[in-house]
């Protein structure tokens, strides 16, 4: 019989959730420019995300806003370093959701500026190395990626307002502030081994907290746009079932572990299909699989957050992200 031991790598502060971030502290800025909260719960976001686009601050930020605001708005942030916007042509690298953001080949994107990661490290209370170091300019592949998972979090809210579902997203995390280093070795029988602790990283692409039912849920998302090759992608699993299994998910976010879920969006059914298979072979009975394009649909399908659309192991029949009888 083996036995894995795991053990945190330094020490860390338990996550402050997105109600946290909102809670107190007004900072004065560069300049003129005085932020507000609604700026600092974006700048927040750009760190989790490593950016967005125009489209999508306006969704997340600024949806009671007309759009020459948040290009306002936008402008004087970027005049005061605490956002850095560029054009990025997306190209044919994005899924067809990205299809539903107007605009989405052509707009600006925004990433987190100098000032920026001053702020974020200060409201989050993170080392400022370990923020400047997401505000780097990433490839196209690195931006189809982000713009996907910020896409996700539009989605999901969007779903969860819609009526009847009974669900309320409390929390959408980027992953930049989910990361947690551990580290891992198995001993054999209960006796002391020689093996050398091994180095993992629990990162996934983003965490919803949504409540339903009565019931807290805890929904990693990773989002697959199969660069990926299959090897990475169960390693990814495994790190997941350890996380859960070795108790450092109920450790750092509180007890309930039947609440924890990793969602995984790819590029196709077939490709769904073989990830599902990929996480029978791992017992990664959490790993839930569905394609991008069906994910955007829940936004405006009448069945919402129970359509039957994701495709669990050892189960041959897709099911709903939430039971319907729960609603």
């Amino acid at each position: 019989m083996t036995e894995r031991l795991t053990r945190e790598r330094g020490t860390r502060k338990p996550q402050a959730t997105a109600d946290a971030i909102l809670q107190t502290r007004s900072y004065a800025a560069i300049g003129v420019t005085c932020l507000t909260e609604r700026d600092v719960a974006l700048l927040c976001d750009l760190w989790g995300f490593g950016l967005l686009l125009r489209d999508q601050i306006h969704a997340l930020h600024f949806s009671e806003c007309e759009l020459r605001r948040v290009n306002r708005r936008l402008k004087i942030l970027s005049d005061s370093s605490f956002v850095i916007g560029s054009l990025l042509p997306l190209g044919p690298l994005t899924n067809p959701t990205m299809a539903a953001v107007p605009g989405s080949r052509s707009q600006r994107v925004y990433r987190l500026g100098p000032a920026g990661a001053e702020v974020v490290a200060r409201r989050l209370e993170v080392d400022l190395i370990a923020v400047r170091q997401r505000i780097r300019e990433g490839s196209r592949t690195h931006a189809a990626h982000a713009l996907e998972v910020a896409n996700a979090r539009i989605v999901l809210e969007q779903a969860a307002r819609r009526p009847g579902s009974g669900a309320r997203v409390v929390s959408f995390t980027g992953e930049a502030p989910l990361r947690h280093a551990f580290e891992v070795r198995r001993v054999a029988d209960g006796t002391r081994t020689d093996a050398a602790w091994r180095l993992q990283v629990f990162k996934p692409d983003a965490l919803a907290i949504c409540e339903h039912g009565g019931s807290t849920h805890h929904l990693f998302f990773e989002v697959d746009l199969s660069w990926a090759a299959s090897a990475e992608i169960a390693q990814k699993l495994r790190i997941h079932g350890i996380y859960l299994k070795e108790g450092l998910f109920a450790r750092r976010f509180g007890p309930g572990a039947d609440a924890f879920r990793t969602l995984v969006l790819t590029t196709g059914e077939r490709r769904a299909e073989h990830l599902k298979a990929l996480a029978e072979e791992e017992g990664a009975q959490f790993a839930w699989f569905t394609t991008l394009t069906a994910f955007a649909k829940m936004a405006v399908r009448r069945t919402g957050l129970f359509a039957p659309i994701w495709h669990v192991p050892f189960s041959p029949q897709v099911q709903p992200l939430f039971p319907e009888g729960d609603r």
